[in-house]
């Protein structure tokens, strides 16, 4: 059987005081970009808290944004469909953007499933039978992909993966010709993550030296570009390549 394409979309974040994530689909339309290049066995792995916190608490939102609602009670003893008229209320939908990727995957495109933290997306990885390629969009440094960014502490990583959570992940799980691609900053540095997996999955590799850019996702670009641009890690060992076109 051919082993899965997957594809992991950090959170973004939530009044960022450095501007990030303007664009509340940063990292989610790439993904669905990318999903739908690759046409088949795909998997699209979302770190769902800080999409539902957006929601309840960005200050303000990108005019693309048109959120949809849901009714609750505002007395815990009803649900939300038995509630008196006088007590229910019209709340932004905390699953607004995961709804917006779930019907993007409409019709068996892509799958998708949702994490909570970072051992629930070692657990996923784990669980697949074999793995054709990882892709990652979202923010990140040099060693650690950040599921959580600028959420609970302003401009921090709070939930983070890397090399130490991939080590439970068996190398054995890579098809021939498997491949982890990074669309974070920094991940192809020298001694990144990019380098580390390389070693660990022994498989093909490749992230950006220098910060990624996402303001061109907003633009309707395909992915974020590289401030030095993007290096391949081969499988076989030897130095970094810089890439000659987009990864």
């Amino acid at each position: 059987m051919a082993g899965t394409h997957v594809i992991i979309v950090g959170g973004i974040s939530v009044n960022d005081p450095g501007g990030h994530d303007r664009f509340p689909y940063n990292f989610m339309n790439p993904a669905v970009a990318r999903a739908r290049k690759y046409g088949s066995n795909v998997l699209i792995i979302i770190f769902a808290p800080s999409y539902e916190t957006r929601v309840e608490k960005q200050d303000k939102e990108h005019n693309s944004v048109t959120y949809t609602y849901s009714d609750t009670c505002l007395w815990g003893l009803f649900s939300a469909d038995s509630c008196p008229a006088l007590i229910r209320s019209k709340q932004r939908n905390p699953r607004h953007f995961l709804n917006v990727l779930s019907k993007a995957a409409g019709g068996g495109k892509f799958s998708v499933q949702e994490i909570r933290d970072k051992q629930g997306l070692t657990d996923k990885l784990k669980n697949l039978a074999s793995i054709a390629s990882v892709d990652y969009f979202g923010h990140s440094n040099p060693e650690y992909m950040f599921l959580e960014y600028s959420v609970s502490v302003s401009g921090s990583g709070t939930v983070t993966w890397g090399d130490a959570d991939a080590a439970a992940v068996p190398a054995g799980k890579f098809e021939a010709g498997a491949s982890f691609i990074s669309f974070g900053c920094n991940q192809g540095d020298p001694k990144g993550l990019a380098e580390q997996l390389r070693a660990r999955w022994r498989i093909r590799t490749v992230g950006s030296h220098g910060k990624t850019d996402f303001a061109p996702i907003g633009r309707g670009e395909p992915q974020p570009s590289s401030a030095l641009g993007y290096y391949e890690y081969p499988a076989a060992g030897g130095p970094p390549l810089k890439l000659t076109a987009p990864p």
